[in-house]
């Protein structure tokens, strides 16, 4: 029976702090994680599950909708994750492959997009402990507030907003997320 191992990658292992969050920088970053990966991966005996975290990317993607909020329509954030997913996962299986490939071993990659049931009244709503976005610092933060509907939030590596987007907290009634 193979032994099922589950690594979670951090979101800022994707794109780092001081990082633009560039394709480039990440598929870097993705690739040396997946290097040190890959004994794990090309174990036999090995199930591995790698999950990942994706605040940064989410918020760039938030950041997009908002500069081209008068070219296209910006999309809701359950969707922006949605789109984070399907980014990071698409990295994290190319490099994968590739690097197995490279090694001489044809296994099958995969990603899968989850979704995630939410209660529309629980409590953390109202205050939230997990900021999206990128992070910058006290006088950036104010001038990131002003110029758009956010909110920003005090964390150890500096200011970050918090929702980026009010708009898109919570879903329109034409499109919304799997909810009880």
């Amino acid at each position: 029976m193979k032994q099922r191992i589950v690594i979670a990658l951090g979101g800022n292992a994707v794109q780092k702090q001081n990082e633009g969050g560039t394709y480039e920088e990440q598929a870097k970053n993705i690739e040396e994680a997946m290097r040190n990966l890959l004994p794990l991966a090309q174990d036999d005996n090995c199930e591995l599950i790698i999950t990942h975290g994706n605040g940064p990317q989410v918020g760039n993607i938030l950041l997009q909708n908002a500069a081209a909020a008068q070219i296209v329509p910006p999309v809701p954030m359950f969707v922006c994750g949605a789109m984070s997913q399907g980014q990071i996962g698409y990295l994290l299986q190319q490099s994968l492959t590739n690097l197995l490939k490279q090694s001489g071993i044809q296994r099958e990659v995969v990603t899968v997009i989850t979704q995630v049931a939410v209660d529309k009244n629980d409590a953390a709503f109202q205050s939230p402990s997990k900021p999206v976005g990128p992070f910058y610092n006290s006088e950036d933060a104010k001038k990131s507030v002003a110029k758009r509907d956010t909110r920003s939030k005090k964390t150890r590596a500096g200011v970050t907003d918090e929702l980026c987007h009010r708009q898109n907290q919570l879903p329109s009634k034409k499109s919304k997320p799997l909810r009880r």
